[in-house]
């Protein structure tokens, strides 16, 4: 299922970016916002009518506006925009920043202690996106001696 996801999700990343170039960003991202739903709300129909909505808070409330308004919308706003500036390849890069992301959300909000291993994921996570961001040089042109 997860090389499946993978697959189409490289797919979506490639025939996505004539389509903003085309029509621009917004659009493409209103528009698979909006196909996303379609198919997504019946999918999550059985939860959404069991939820205690009466317990629902003010906090969660703003949590929920919080995350369609900046994660969402925002992000996809961005997250499509750099795919028809700097190409899906390239974008595609940073979606392995967000596990280094999450583990210093941790550290910082929830005082957790990263461990060894942890640290050297990320060293290797920020040494691949570093190399996987790099130009390659002029053919080079010489004698072979």
């Amino acid at each position: 299922i997860m090389l499946g996801s993978a697959v189409l999700y490289g797919l979506y990343m490639i025939l996505t970016r004539p389509l903003m170039q085309k029509h621009g960003t917004l659009v493409v991202v209103a528009v698979s916002t909006v196909v996303s739903s379609v198919i997504l709300i019946p999918a999550g129909l059985r939860s959404l009518t069991a939820m205690a909505w009466v317990q629902l808070t003010g906090l969660h409330w703003a949590l929920l506006a919080y995350t369609i308004c900046f994660a969402v919308v925002y992000g996809s706003i961005m997250w499509y925009r750099s795919v028809k500036l700097e190409g899906a390849s390239r974008t595609v890069l940073y979606q392995y920043l967000m596990p280094i992301v999450v583990l210093v959300a941790a550290v910082v909000f929830l005082h957790e202690r990263p461990t060894g291993w942890q640290l050297v994921g990320i060293a290797i996570t920020l040494g691949g996106v570093y190399f996987a961001n790099q130009q390659p040089g002029p053919p080079q042109s010489g004698s072979g001696a």
